[in-house]
């Protein structure tokens, strides 16, 4: 996988310092997407918040359909209930088939900020962090996206995780209370540009 790598400096200059305090890891993402790209990015966060964070979309449809269910069940049936079940059950696959890209476009930004360190998902990797040498596994379905400004006071995008399977593989030490358990990758800083479709 091709990755394009930020200038180091400029990254240390607009985004936080690179540590490991309180169990938790933060790094500066070395991967610097164009502006395209970055708003293809942002525009994935943004629809994959609103279907799973800041709306009822899903208990909506999957509601209306158990009612039609429950009516057919029972002996109901009419056209208006046939098209309501039908026109439900497109809206739920063209939901999930929406929910599918938007992940995978999610997933790819992660896969490529953390490769930009040497670092995989789901596979033990090697981390070398403010004098700290360690080996953890970071895990995939504890993702937390937050790429776009739109729903987040934060000024700086970045993708955080999980980690599993911590083992402390240098000299200097990190006390047991201390062992790393989350990791905050830092992409970029956020400005005011808006998704256009």
């Amino acid at each position: 996988m091709k990755i394009k790598i930020a200038d180091e400096e400029l990254c240390d200059n607009i985004l936080e310092s690179e540590s490991l305090a309180h169990g938790i890891v933060n790094l500066n993402s070395k991967f610097a997407p164009d502006a395209d790209e970055k708003k293809r990015y942002q525009c994935a966060d943004i629809v994959k918040h609103i279907i799973e964070f800041d709306s009822s979309i899903q208990w909506s449809v999957d509601s209306i359909l158990d009612g039609v269910n429950k009516a057919e069940n029972i002996g109901y049936s009419s056209a208006e209930l046939s098209e309501l079940k039908e026109l439900t059950i497109l809206y739920i696959n063209a939901l999930k088939d929406i929910q599918e890209r938007t992940t995978r476009e999610c997933s790819e930004l992660a896969e490529k900020a953390l490769l930009s360190h040497g670092i995989k998902l789901d596979v033990e990797s090697d981390f070398h962090v403010d004098g700290y040498q360690f080996k953890a596994t970071p895990v995939t379905d504890k993702i937390n996206y937050i790429v776009s400004d739109l729903f987040s006071y934060s000024d700086i995008a970045n993708i955080n995780m999980s980690l599993a399977d911590v083992t402390v593989t240098g000299d200097k030490k990190i006390r047991k209370t201390q062992l790393p358990t989350r990791l905050i990758m830092n992409l970029w800083v956020n400005n005011e540009e808006r998704c256009n479709g």
